[in-house]
């Protein structure tokens, strides 16, 4: 049995336990392109403990950010894993863990768009917030794109003052029909207008937010971009580093995956 300490951080205090062959059967069992489902069912497997700090004691385990996700997955992996900083590409776990930046804002004001009086802000992305985005996108017969991920992303983390919001924490049907009427909104937009809302969301919204991992979008969704594009590795040596991507399933046995014909499954 692997024994997890507890660990700090802004927000919460969490401590981790190991999962066992029914939490990774089942984990087995989920597709590999749903990447937010995968990991919102990890953390309910291998959260034993998750208690919230003065001020945020009302909130559940689907009020995590996208980062705060990734960082519990992340501290999973590194305590089963052969040595705690383990290898990332080029890289390792610390090239892109920034523990120096702690979730500090609910939201942030942002600013405006050209020709729009409208004041936006810009909220962190949520784990309840990603589970209803990965299941509208894969709702459609087609495949989403980086466009699609930045879409969805953008109707979910941006609003204007005073704009009613829909909250993703009561009625996931709700939210996902609002969360469509959003991005129909967005798709709308005079394509100068939207190029400014998307270069203000980059730039000044998810900057502006950023914790614990500096994250961006591809095609499957959520990536974690290294602290510096560039590390020297042990043989001193410059190497590039990617963004990268943190997977549940990685730190499962190759035992377990081969007792559940998973073995060959990508990631």
């Amino acid at each position: 049995m692997i024994y997890f300490q507890p660990v700090r951080t802004a927000r919460f205090t969490f401590t981790l336990q190991e999962l066992t062959i029914a939490d990774i059967q089942e984990l087995l069992n989920i597709p590999t392109h749903l990447l937010e489902t995968t990991r919102s069912a990890f953390l309910r497997f291998a959260i034993k403990e998750l208690t919230w700090h003065k001020g945020y004691s009302e909130l559940s385990i689907d009020h995590l950010t996208a980062q705060e996700r990734i960082f519990i997955e992340a501290t999973y992996l590194s305590s089963v894993s052969d040595v705690p900083d383990f290898n990332v590409g080029n890289g390792h776990y610390t090239n892109y863990l920034q523990v120096e930046k702690q979730y500090k804002l609910d939201q942030v004001e942002i600013g405006q768009i050209p020709d729009d009086e409208d004041l936006w802000f810009i909220q962190p992305l949520t784990g309840a917030m990603l589970d209803v985005i990965e299941e509208r996108l894969f709702m459609a017969d087609k495949t989403p794109n980086r466009a699609d991920w930045f879409l969805y992303t953008m109707a979910a983390q941006l609003f204007r003052k005073e704009e009613e919001v829909v909250s993703p924490y009561l009625n996931a049907i709700n939210y996902g029909d609002w969360l469509e009427s959003r991005v129909e909104r967005l798709r709308r937009l005079p394509e100068s207008a939207f190029c400014s809302l998307l270069m203000m969301f980059i730039y000044k919204g998810m900057k502006s937010i950023t914790h614990l991992f500096d994250i961006n979008l591809d095609n499957q969704g959520v990536i974690i971009q290294p602290s510096y594009p560039i590390a020297t590795n042990k043989k001193g040596e410059e190497v590039e580093l990617l963004p990268a991507r943190f997977r549940s399933t990685d730190s499962i046995s190759d035992p377990a995956k081969q007792l559940f014909g998973k073995f060959d499954q990508d990631g």
